[in-house]
């Protein structure tokens, strides 16, 4: 593996931390704010109530963000560790399956996403850099 390799696969493994921070900052801030709109309504449907719905039915509806939003909390930071672990896994040339499997994960995430798949795949499927993860995993390094 060329030098130029191990610095696009450093580069690669950087942008995925940066990645997975990004969708991790935007999924406690983004869904803990749909938490707290849900949790208000749950406990104070009073406070939304147009006199056209039950008090019952604005905290049902509440309750019912509140669990959405913690679903994707919980999905929104699995997703953000798997980014992890490909930044780990690319800098290393372990886990080309992972590395794999989530580059096209993040191509659905468009645009940056789509970019950072992209070109994760043009780098790990180089013949050269393909057989450094091989390597490693032959090696059990």
């Amino acid at each position: 593996m060329t030098p130029t390799d191990r610095s696009h696969l450093n580069i690669l493994g950087i942008l995925y931390y940066v990645f997975g921070g990004l969708g991790l900052a935007g999924t406690v801030l983004g869904g803990g704010a749909y938490a707290a709109l849900g949790a208000v309504m749950a406990v104070n449907p009073e406070a939304f109530n147009d006199q056209n719905q039950s008090p019952d039915t604005i905290a049902f509806i509440g309750l019912m963000i509140l669990i959405g939003a913690g679903v994707v909390i919980v999905l929104g930071v699995l997703v953000s560790t798997l980014y992890f672990f490909t930044g780990g896994g690319l800098r290393s040339q372990k886990r080309f399956t992972l590395c794999v499997i989530t580059a096209a994960l993040a191509c659905l995430s468009v645009p940056l996403g789509t970019i950072l798949g992209v070109f994760t795949f043009v780098v790990i499927f180089r013949p050269q850099v393909k057989a450094a993860f091989q390597g490693n995993a032959d090696a059990g390094v």
